[in-house]
């Protein structure tokens, strides 16, 4: 055969010698999945101020970036947050985007991660499980913000996921180790303690299943542990190495293996020296995330005759960041983020149940859509009734005492109630009549799982955004007010006319130089910090707590009053706010302090007078 022949034969029409490539509608799924929660994460991201958790090591980071920048060099809280936060204030300046931009995109890929586990899940779990993350509230307001929790749990469950592929493939243990450790002291403290959690959770479950956690007989057991150690000469040193890089970003900024050591500082200094509320990730997770609790629960009493290994880790998992968050004392809400995950892993399995067929057949054969014909029967019925709860719950605002006899409730509002309640009864047995129990529960936990779902999301949302400047708010309870957006606006007008627009104007200010207003004026390289009032007289632009009256310094100075952040005590809730909380975010104490700033300019400054001759 010639060599014409030949490629007559190979080229044949209608083949190609490119390889086709498919997608499968599963991997497309989860890629709108991931966009999905991408989107919800950069969508106004650069329109709410930094809270007060974050400014700290925001300004760690681009005091190291801009050695000119106002204000002493601060030890970040966070290895991993001070390494990315340099490098995006280096490529793109610093701003609210770009000190959040990390963590986002973190958070949006903490959705994908139980892909990771998919041949122990199954298709059907894994994307379930996927679905729960990408609406968890929790995840989505901790993942809007610089939030170290973030970055712990992604590093949990990439460490997890090399564990147990280092039972078969022993390469992996290094990988592993190395992911550990960095949860262990890249992270933060939160990581530290998450760390220990994974720990005593897995010793829980060998235990429980007397030393078979990932194997089923011993000899895979055996050979699995001989290959890991085989495989682990290299982990430490690459760890170290792993370490003394990110925090360095590259030994360009030496200064951040301080942070290393205030990881476990600042680990010991929240279980000795406690300055928040016992439990309060555990309430956070409960006020935001009820339905995975419900799921979670029902999980664990429908399958507490055969739970698996797998339920076993993730049962004690949330029992001990239950446990952690009593002794982990530090208000921080980020930290519910320690159970979110063990309870979607938990909650699948109920999911999984709902569209299981069902065999008990009472009258008629139950079709497949007959459990959709009760979910959206049951959304339609919990619609109404969280609206007459809703404004149930807004007449209680308006009570004058803590008692619940003085409230005043609408009679519409009770009525609507009531039918709800009414309906939902009546359907549920009329549909169980039709086509049996089973059915009839399928569909009602579908329904619970859509509403919750839905809901959830826009709490989460309404927490991030919406309500972001509401101390009210259970997530925040020290809220950045808008109206620092509207002080730094003052400050480049301001600049416009002293400077040319250039922020090289000096600024005399008495504030916290980790806060809010330090990360205001983190532009103006003119900027000082002073602690004695004295210091402050007779220049141009100067920054003092409202407290300090004008009399106390001196005159000739025209002053604004901004409100930096507002503060909200839990002590001034009462069992009658409760309602409105949790489904408005309002409360009869809306906010119970406040601190404050004004802005002074220099008399002649405030008419427009040509002192830029001053002007160092």
């Amino acid at each position: 055969m010639s060599m014409q022949q030949e490629a007559s034969a190979i080229f044949e029409p209608g083949e190609s010698t490119a390889q086709q490539v498919r997608i499968s509608v599963e991997t497309l799924a989860y890629l709108a999945l991931f966009c999905f929660a991408l989107v919800l994460r950069l969508a106004e991201i650069d329109t709410t101020p930094l809270m007060p958790a974050e400014t700290h090591n925001a300004l760690a980071a681009w005091r190291e970036v801009m050695p000119n920048a106002p204000g002493m060099r601060l030890i970040a809280t966070s290895p991993i947050l001070f390494g990315l936060q340099t490098l995006s204030f280096s490529l793109l300046g610093a701003s609210e985007l770009t000190a959040r931009l990390a963590t986002v995109i973190a958070g949006a890929a903490l959705v994908l991660t139980p892909v990771l586990f998919r041949p122990l899940l199954g298709s059907t779990r894994t994307f379930l499980l996927s679905l729960l993350l990408a609406f968890s509230p929790v995840l989505l307001i901790a993942s809007r913000s610089s939030s170290p929790d973030v970055w712990a749990l992604l590093f949990a469950m990439i460490s997890l996921w090399a564990f147990w592929q280092a039972v078969q493939w022993y390469r992996y243990a290094t990988v592993a180790v190395i992911i550990f450790t960095a949860l262990l002291f890249l992270v933060g403290p939160s990581g530290l303690v998450l760390a220990l959690i994974l720990l005593v959770a897995a010793g829980v479950t060998m235990l429980w299943r007397r030393g078979t956690l990932l194997a089923d007989n011993d000899e895979v057991a055996e050979g699995s542990l001989e290959g890991i150690r085989a495989s682990l000469k290299w982990a430490l040193p690459l760890s170290l190495l792993g370490i003394v890089v990110v925090s360095t970003g590259f030994m360009l900024f030496p200064a951040g293996l301080s942070a290393v050591g205030e990881v476990v500082g600042g680990a010991v200094r929240a279980l000795t020296q406690p300055t928040g509320i016992g439990g309060y990730a555990t309430l956070v997770s409960l006020f935001y995330e009820p339905g995975l609790w419900v799921f979670a629960i029902a999980s664990l009493i429908l399958r507490r005759d055969r739970l698996t290994t797998l339920d076993i880790f993730l049962t004690s998992w949330v029992v001990l960041g239950i446990i952690a968050s009593l002794l982990f004392v530090d208000g921080v809400p980020d930290h519910a983020l320690w159970v979110t995950v063990p309870l979607a892993g938990l909650a699948v399995n109920t999911l999984v149940r709902i569209f299981s067929p069902d065999e008990d057949i009472t009258f008629l054969a139950a079709p497949r859509w007959a459990r959709w014909v009760i979910a959206f029967s049951l959304i339609g019925i919990l619609c109404v009734f969280t609206l007459s709860f809703q404004s149930l719950a807004r007449s209680m605002l308006a009570a004058t005492g803590a008692a619940l006899t003085a409230v005043a409730p609408e009679s519409d509002s009770v009525i609507l109630l009531l039918v709800s309640v009414m309906f939902l009864l009546i359907g549920f047995f009329l549909f169980a009549s039709l086509w049996g129990n089973r059915t009839s529960w399928q569909g009602i936990g579908l329904g619970f799982a859509i509403f919750t779902m839905v809901t959830s999301l826009g709490s989460g949302w309404s927490a991030s955004v919406t309500q972001a400047q509401n101390p009210a708010e259970f997530w925040h309870t020290q809220a950045t007010h808008s109206d620092t957006t509207l002080m730094r606006e003052t400050l480049f007008e301001v600049a416009d006319r002293l400077s040319g627009a250039f922020p090289v104007m000096p600024v005399t200010m008495m504030v916290p130089q980790d806060g809010e207003v330090a990360w205001l004026l983190r532009d103006f390289e003119n900027a000082e910090y002073i602690t004695d009032l004295d210091d402050a007289i007779g220049d141009e632009v100067v920054i003092l707590p409202a407290t300090i009256d004008q009399s106390q310094w001196g005159d000739g100075y025209v002053g604004q009053d901004f409100t930096v952040t507002r503060t909200w005590n839990l002590s001034t809730l009462s069992l009658i706010d409760l309602p409105a909380l949790w489904t408005q975010q309002q409360a009869r104490v809306p906010w119970t302090g406040a601190d404050r700033v004004v802005l002074w300019l220099r008399t002649d400054v405030y008419q427009g007078l040509d002192v830029s001759s001053e002007v160092g």
